[in-house]
């Protein structure tokens, strides 16, 4: 098959995180990782299913995510480096499928969203972290190749949404995506869509279920026992959440201020596609519950940024009628992550 522009671009970007990322491969585990991640990962690897006759701790999060991992640490052995590149080789999947995606239907943004995200200094240190934030963006990512390529396959898609769930509790925000969605499709098969909708939360269920049975409690969590997530927070948690962390350490408020713009001028005009409708439904959903978090840590918000800023991207694609505008909105999505320094 001849090799495209977009193929050789996409290349591209994954060599540069991967030289970007070169020195972290043999980096010690630090942060949430050895406590929250490496513990129970190498727990299961020891003895699998005395890991599930010991009651969870307060940090313990759901258990799907190791299962990405532990035939390979059987396999190759449980050193860091194997695990690093486990890390690289699912955050290059989950942004293939991403960028197939959002070709479709919009090459030039995605392209854009791309080279956003590959500068900025964050997306660049937590590439080779095992923190789920990239694990989970692959399954959303997978699940929206499949509901765009695949529609027909339900139990696929229902197998990778249920994954979601036992990787991850914020994977719930796939369920009003996957309404808005379908029914933006105008598809009429509810049974399958109700289906799909279930899966995060039955997986989530198989997580919340060994919280119930060995404590008494479906959220045994230090968020929720110490009261730090309120999703009926205070309005200015929520702009110090958004403005304070959110936008700054992204650098987003320029594309932002682009979008609503765009909001402003071309509102009666906007038709809204089911890509389109799923990207702002994820991360509508991960940002309201990330802005309602009293400890709130950017990288939280991780797998759903490339649906966000493609969904932004999008919208101010609108205003660039002309070269001079394109060249404009260029400036606004490469240019702060280059003039500003890690957060």
């Amino acid at each position: 098959m001849k090799l495209r522009q977009h193929h050789l671009f996409f290349a591209v970007f994954i060599l540069w995180l991967f030289v970007q990322s070169w020195h972290l491969f043999h980096a010690p585990a630090f942060w949430d990782e050895p406590k929250i991640y490496f513990r129970p990962l190498f727990s299961l690897y020891q003895n699998f299913w005395g890991y599930f006759q010991a009651p969870p701790g307060l940090y313990d999060r759901p258990w799907g995510l190791h299962l990405l991992y532990l035939p390979f640490v059987h396999l190759l052995g449980p050193e860091i480096v194997v695990i690093r590149s486990l890390n690289f080789l699912y955050l290059g999947l989950g942004w293939g499928l991403f960028y197939v995606v959002a070709c479709r239907h919009f090459r030039h943004g995605t392209q854009l969203t791309l080279l956003f995200l590959g500068l900025t200094p964050i997306v660049q240190n937590y590439s080779l972290q095992y923190v789920s934030e990239f694990q989970l963006f692959m399954l959303f990512a997978a699940v929206i190749y499949l509901l765009e390529f695949y529609p027909l396959k339900t139990w696929a898609i229902f197998a990778v949404c249920f994954f979601a769930g036992m990787t991850r509790e914020t994977s719930l925000a796939l369920i009003p995506a996957i309404f808005l969605y379908r029914f933006m499709k105008d598809d009429s098969r509810w049974q399958q869509t109700l289906l799909l909708m279930a899966g995060p939360l039955l997986g989530l269920g198989t997580h919340l279920g060994r919280n119930f049975y060995f404590t008494g409690s479906f959220f045994h969590h230090l968020t929720i026992d110490q009261g730090h997530l309120q999703l009926w927070a205070s309005p200015e948690l929520r702009w110090n959440k958004f403005a304070g962390t959110f936008l700054a350490t992204y650098r987003l408020l320029p594309l932002v201020l682009t979008g609503a713009a765009f909001l402003a001028i071309y509102r009666k005009h906007l038709k809204l596609t089911p890509l389109g409708a799923f990207c702002w439904s994820l991360s509508g959903s991960f940002l309201f519950v990330f802005t309602a978090h009293r400890f709130a840590l950017p990288r939280y918000y991780l797998p759903v940024m490339p649906f966000f800023v493609f969904a932004v991207v999008h919208l101010g694609h609108r205003l660039a009628t002309s070269r001079r505008g394109q060249f404009a909105l260029a400036a606004l999505v490469l240019v702060p992550p280059l003039l500003i320094g890690d957060p």
